[in-house]
C-alpha cells in the first residue's frame, strides 16, 4: 500500500501532465469549435473531424452550438491562464497555485454539468445509451480530475511541503 506521501507526489506529477496534455487538446482540437477552419491545417482539423466525432458521435465538435461554444471561449481565456500557471507551478513545486486550482477545479467542474446534462438528456435521437456512455467517459476526466483537485487543495495547505517558502 502506498503512504499518503507517494500518493500526493503522483496526484501532483499526474497534474503537471494533465495541464501539458491539455493545452493540445485545447489548443488543436477543442478550439476548433470556435476558431475558423483557415486556421488550422487540414490534418489537424481531419483528426478532429474526420477521425474523432465519426468514432465518438461527439455532438458537441460536430456541430457546436452556441452554449457549448461559449463553455470553448471560457476553455480558452480562463482555463488556458490557469494551465500554463499550472505547467509551471506543478514542475517548479510552487505553493502559490492552491489558491488557482480551487478556483480552476470548481470552475471546470461545473461547466461540465451542461455537458452530461446534453449527454444523457439532450434531444439527439441517434445516440444509443452506449454511444451516451462513450463520450461521457471521454469528457468525464474533466470533471473528476478538476473535482479532485478541489479536494486535494482544500486537505493541503502547502502542496509542496518541501518547498521554499517565496
Amino acid at each position: 500500500m502506498k503512504r499518503s506521501g507517494e500518493r500526493t507526489s503522483f496526484f501532483l506529477v499526474l497534474m503537471k501532465w494533465y495541464c501539458i496534455l491539455h493545452v493540445f487538446i485545447s489548443l488543436f482540437c477543442d478550439a476548433q469549435a470556435i476558431a475558423p477552419a483557415s486556421w488550422y491545417p487540414h490534418q489537424v482539423r481531419s483528426v478532429v473531424h474526420d477521425w474523432y466525432v465519426p468514432l465518438f458521435k461527439d455532438p458537441f465538435m460536430s456541430t457546436p452550438t452556441p452554449w457549448f461554444q461559449s463553455l470553448i471561449w471560457a476553455e480558452m481565456t480562463v482555463q488556458s491562464a490557469y494551465i500554463i500557471a499550472g505547467i509551471y507551478a506543478f514542475s517548479t513545486h510552487k505553493n502559490w497555485i492552491r489558491m488557482p486550482s480551487i478556483l480552476y477545479g470548481v470552475h471546470v467542474a461545473t461547466t461540465m454539468l451542461p455537458i452530461f446534462g446534453e449527454i444523457f438528456f439532450g434531444k439527439n435521437r441517434l445516440l444509443t445509451w452506449g454511444d451516451k456512455a462513450q463520450i461521457a467517459a471521454l469528457y468525464s476526466p474533466y470533471f473528476f480530475i478538476p473535482l479532485y483537485l478541489v479536494y486535494f487543495m482544500i486537505q493541503h495547505e502547502r502542496p509542496f511541503p518541501h518547498a521554499k517558502k517565496a
